[in-house]
């Protein structure tokens, strides 16, 4: 569950920010740069940084950018066994960045960025069930049919 989580939460954000760019610019796509900015600014906005604390989230998030960036890189034309072989290490960037998070943020404003992202996971999850993409890809939010245990080829 908590590897679901963390990996929606990065999907999320991802999304959140394309959404707001589809929003803004018909559906032009956000440069990385763009995404990371609107990703700081919504973090500042919501926790409420210090402008030493936006320096060092910046900082964080243009790090896992790019190390995530490499791993979607290295994902790509792989198919879904490249994406389970990098769900790890995926997961292990996200602990690590939320880790540094812990250290940048007061006890108190953690509590709010944690809060943020599980709100930012729930709004996700509701786009994408109103747009048939539930879980497993079906609208009901059932299993994806076709191979015995609900896989997809």
């Amino acid at each position: 569950m908590k590897t679901t989580t963390f990996i929606l939460a990065i999907a999320l954000a991802t999304c959140t920010l394309g959404v707001t760019a589809q929003q803004r610019g018909g559906g032009q796509r956000t440069s990385p740069e763009e995404m990371l900015k609107q990703r700081v600014e919504a973090v500042k906005k919501e926790v409420k940084l210090t402008a030493d604390q936006e320096k060092q989230v910046t900082t964080l998030f243009t790090e896992t950018q790019k190390k995530r960036a490499e791993m979607f890189q290295n994902t790509q034309g792989g198919g879904r066994g490249n994406w389970e072989a990098n769900r790890e290490k995926l997961q292990k960037l996200q602990d690590e960045e939320n880790e540094a998070m812990k250290k940048i943020l007061t006890e108190e404003q953690n509590k709010t960025y944690v809060a943020y992202l599980e709100k930012q996971r729930k709004e996700m999850e509701e786009r994408m069930r109103s747009r048939g993409q539930g879980q497993g890809g079906r609208p009901d939010g059932g299993a994806p049919q076709g191979r015995p245990g609900g896989g997809q080829r």
